[in-house]
């Protein structure tokens, strides 16, 4: 399973009732939204998308990256983001163990659960139900999202920004991941950098 700031095992009210505690549910049949579901949706989504690109002449492939993964694209390449992807859909169909991600799965998933989420809040509300039945129909808050799960939005600065912060105020920032600089920078991850890394201890606190 994927780490993230909470817990998405865990159905979440909050996005859906203004703020209110994970204990706090309105009633049993309340609309409630699945973390986990909501991303593995969205990341299946793309494993089909990428497979079209794939099928496109390869003159393309970089026009369509650039569309799809408006932030992603500047560090891979067709093939690396399959990887990424499936990567990222193998430690989030894993029960156990948890799974650790950097700067670069962080990018791309922003990038996957962005269109995802845009296109269905576009969707009628009927076709919304049928892709997220919990959500009845409700829309999603993405930046909530973002802000309440993601621990790393590194990559949303340009590379001018970043590389113009001092050593020290990236640290007190908390920009500690060692993939940073080449994900912001446009550099292709190596084979590691595209794994997942595994935990040896239990993410959360049982507060979570």
């Amino acid at each position: 399973m994927l780490i993230f700031k909470k817990n998405i095992n865990y159905s979440d009210y909050s996005l859906l009732s203004g703020g209110s505690h994970l204990e706090e549910v309105p009633n049993p049949g309340a609309p409630f939204f699945n973390p986990a579901q909501y991303i593995k949706l969205a990341l299946e989504e793309d494993e089909n998308l990428l497979s079209m690109v794939a099928k496109q002449p390869i003159t393309f492939h970089n026009e369509d990256l650039h569309r799809f993964y408006p932030k992603a694209h500047k560090f891979s390449n067709l093939s690396t983001t399959q990887q990424l992807i499936q990567n990222l859909y193998a430690g989030l169909d894993c029960e156990t163990p948890w799974y650790r991600m950097n700067t670069y799965h962080f990018c791309i998933l922003y990038d996957t659960l962005f269109r995802f989420t845009y296109n269905y809040n576009r969707d009628p509300i009927k076709e919304r139900k049928e892709a997220l039945p919990d959500l009845d129909g409700n829309p999603i808050s993405f930046n909530r999202f973002v802000k309440e799960y993601f621990f790393n939005t590194v990559f949303l600065l340009t590379a001018d920004q970043f590389n113009n912060i001092s050593p020290d105020e990236k640290k007190r920032k908390g920009y500690c991941c060692h993939c940073q600089f080449g994900a912001i920078n446009g550099l292709l991850p190596t084979r590691e950098e595209m794994e997942l890394t595994e935990s040896k201890d239990y993410p959360y606190t049982i507060y979570v």
